[in-house]
């Protein structure tokens, strides 16, 4: 019987290169998902110590599944500023239930968005206090690869394993990781978006906002490794 520590009954990883990806929402995570097919990485179910193969190919997910002895592994982890992570959760969930308005206060509404998700979505496993241990694991270990979605291409082609790929190869990675890839239902939302919210995540905050993000996912912060005040213009 296959035995899951954490939630979801999958996770990438790729014997060839010993490690596990671990792709939160709203990071670049099926930008990063097309582009591990390439690198011989594969779906595993987490059987204790042990990893069960499951499909020959990555698979998207948000996993926050961990195998018991995973400091024998290196982690790759798709990252994004937090406060912008939020700030991109607030205008989808803007669009898609209808409520965008002439008289739309950004801050104010941003703010409302806020403390409703903290209150009611108990289940985010990035949140500080979120009852469960993934927070933890992941801030007491080495984390080996951060890709970052500001700096998409540069952070995969950084990558030791990929970057002593053969040529051909790493042109193949760079040219996927220019390409903006994502569920065509969002996209078409956050298009939509566009032409009502500000595209720089910054101007969403004051003091009293960044404060109730950076409070609630500190532990996101260091992992991801972003500043406290960047948030700031």
């Amino acid at each position: 019987m296959i035995k899951y520590l954490d939630g979801p009954q999958y996770i990438n990883f790729s014997t060839k290169h010993n490690c596990f990806v671990l792709t939160p929402p709203k990071t670049g995570s099926r930008n990063l998902t097309r582009i591990l097919k390439h690198l011989d990485f594969h779906t595993y179910g987490v059987d204790g110590e042990r990893f069960v193969y499951l499909n020959n190919q990555p698979i998207h997910n948000h996993t926050v599944s961990f195998m018991e002895n995973h400091l024998d592994h290196e982690v790759m982890i798709s990252c994004r500023n937090p406060y912008a992570i939020y700030c991109s959760m607030f205008r989808l969930k803007i669009v898609v239930d209808g409520k965008i308005k002439s008289t739309f206060n950004l801050q104010k509404e941003y703010h409302e968005y806020l403390l409703e998700y903290l209150h009611y979505d108990m289940g985010d496993p990035w949140k500080d206090n979120s009852g469960n241990q993934f927070i933890g694991k992941l801030l007491s270990r080495k984390i080996d690869h951060r890709i970052k979605l500001e700096n998409f291409s540069e952070s995969v082609l950084n990558v030791p394993f990929i970057k002593n790929l053969p040529s051909e190869k790493i042109q193949l990675i760079r040219d996927l990781s220019l390409e903006k890839f994502g569920d065509y239902s969002e996209m078409k939302a956050f298009n939509f978006a566009k032409k009502y919210f500000p595209s720089d995540f910054r101007l969403y905050y004051n003091q009293e906002i960044a404060d109730l993000v950076y409070e609630n996912f500190k532990g996101k912060f260091t992992i991801m490794d972003y500043d406290k005040d960047s948030w700031k213009l």
